[in-house]
């Protein structure tokens, strides 16, 4: 089995983007000292992993990038949006 390394995006959909910053405490090292972007085909998909992951982690940014430019940071009381 291959692992898939890259992700093939359409470019006649839009797509909602979760941004999540450096988790807070990793060394340099750890693969989540650094900030990453996850692309979701819908917005309810997009604010339901944010909300879950910042529900697991208060102290890190995690923020949906809509399509029309709009970006909906989730703040630790932010949770009850959508």
């Amino acid at each position: 089995m291959k692992y898939r390394r890259e992700l093939t995006l359409d470019t006649e959909k839009q797509y909602w983007y979760v941004d999540m910053g450096p988790k807070p405490g990793m060394p340099d090292w750890h693969v989540l000292s650094d900030p990453s972007r996850y692309p979701f085909p819908t917005e309810r998909a997009a604010v339901r992993f944010s909300r879950n992951h910042k529900q697991i982690d208060p102290t890190r940014r995690v923020r949906v990038l809509f399509p029309d430019g709009y970006i909906l940071d989730f703040e630790q009381g932010d949770l009850d949006v959508l």
